[in-house]
């Protein structure tokens, strides 16, 4: 699979004229998606046109998004969004009057806001993902490390199918695949403070991309070996073996996993950077800081209003998340018998598939976690987990195209006892 993108770039804020010179405050982006079919080709057709000088490229869809550039006033880049279109328009009211306006002061560093407006994918080239590779591809180009947002909707060929609250659902979690991984669910806006792409699709469109992150963690931990660094508890100098060191960083690093996906208001990726590079991982894990050690150590961090830079909240998830990978207790972890059922559109077919499950799954129990069971957010964390177990095992891929648009509906959750 070989994408390509051709993107042009607007060179005016808009057809009106908002001041005498052109700023572009606001820049309108239109991406076409190419397709290279040469290995779809017979050999014969390959050099039929090769020979014609045909281009081995095909359209097979577009992406439509656009920039705000921050360092201009807020007020008039509300002014140009809202002459451009509504979605442009709830964007900047977002970011710029509501509740993400705390958000941009206070937490996001980013000097620019990248709104994805329009993805379009051809039928007869939908359902392999192209359009999230491409709009990754994009982002990667562009937007790397800067604010990225969109609306999950509408499903514009899928109205008659689903429903409106269906179709946000379903593609705010085809859109999450992307890396989006906050929520505002009044506005229906998914987006990431600081966008980076996801391992997943970069290891699909890059194949020889490795992840090193597990040498670079042996790495630090088999280099730690000063008196000071040394990988002892230090409480009761009891040597650690290399399985509880890696089970202490695994729980420690899937508790703030947690956290930053289904409660990302009291996670502050920030925070955790500036801890993790003040200490060396090891050393951050087993100091074992009480709740008042960690505030004195950002207390003198303040966001452009003079305030701390982190709430109170964010320290103690943190704390949380270290006195979650110290605990003994047994029940830390727990058991829920789930029955869910399943629908999906079967592959190059619009006839749907229907599974009902019932799978055991391992996960944190929420007394530490401390999610909304009202707002259904721990329940989306078990629900994902059964979902990871179907994809990866259960699943007969040649039948199911589980990457394209399914939906589930819950029908039980049962605690297992120990």
């Amino acid at each position: 699979m070989k994408i390509q993108l051709k993107s042009e770039f607007s060179l005016s804020n808009n057809s009106f004229l908002y001041s005498d010179y052109d700023d572009l405050m606001l820049r309108g982006i239109y991406t076409q998606i190419m397709l290279d079919i040469s290995e779809t080709l017979t050999e014969e057709e390959y050099y039929e046109k090769e020979a014609m000088d045909d281009d081995m490229l095909t359209e097979i869809g577009e992406i439509i998004c656009y920039r705000f550039d921050l360092k201009y006033s807020q007020n008039d880049l509300y002014y140009v969004a809202d002459n451009y279109n509504e979605d442009l328009h709830q964007i900047a009211r977002f970011f710029f009057y509501q509740e993400g306006k705390e958000l941009l002061e206070e937490e996001i560093i980013a000097n620019t806001i990248y709104y994805i407006n329009d993805v379009f994918i051809k039928p007869e080239y939908r359902g392999k993902n192209y359009g999230l590779y491409a709009v990754a591809l994009l982002l990667e180009s562009i937007a790397s490390e800067q604010l990225v947002s969109c609306h999950p909707a509408p499903m514009r060929d899928y109205k008659d199918k689903y429903s409106e609250e269906k179709g946000k659902i379903l593609l705010r979690k085809y859109w999450s695949k992307l890396g989006l991984d906050r929520y505002e669910k009044k506005h229906n806006i998914l987006w990431s403070s600081e966008w980076e792409m996801p391992k997943w699709i970069r290891k699909k469109l890059f194949p020889d991309f490795e992840d090193n992150e597990d040498s670079i963690i042996e790495k630090i931990l088999s280099d730690v070996n000063s008196d000071k660094d040394n990988l002892v508890k230090q409480e009761d100098n009891v040597t650690m073996t290399e399985e509880e060191k890696d089970n202490l960083l695994f729980a420690f690093w899937e508790y703030l996993r947690c956290i930053e996906n289904y409660a990302p208001e009291r996670y502050s990726k920030t925070l955790y950077s500036y801890l993790t590079h003040y200490y060396s991982y090891s050393e951050l894990l087993l100091k074992q800081f009480d709740i008042n050690e960690i505030s004195e150590l950002v207390k003198p961090l303040l966001n452009k209003k003079g305030e701390p830079m982190f709430t109170q909240q964010e320290i103690e998830t943190f704390h949380d998340a270290i006195k979650f990978a110290f605990s003994n207790d047994p029940k830390k972890v727990v058991n829920y018998l789930c029955t869910i059922e399943y629908h999906f559109p079967k592959k190059n077919s619009n006839e749907e598939v229907k599974i009902t499950c019932t799978l055991k799954v391992k996960c944190i129990s929420n007394e530490y976690l401390k999610l909304s069971e009202d707002n259904g957010e721990y329940y989306q964390y078990i629900n994902d987990i059964v979902e990871k177990l179907l994809y990866e095992h259960y699943l007969d891929p040649n039948l199911l195209d589980p990457e394209n648009y399914w939906h589930f509906q819950d029908l039980d959750y049962k605690l297992l006892d120990e």
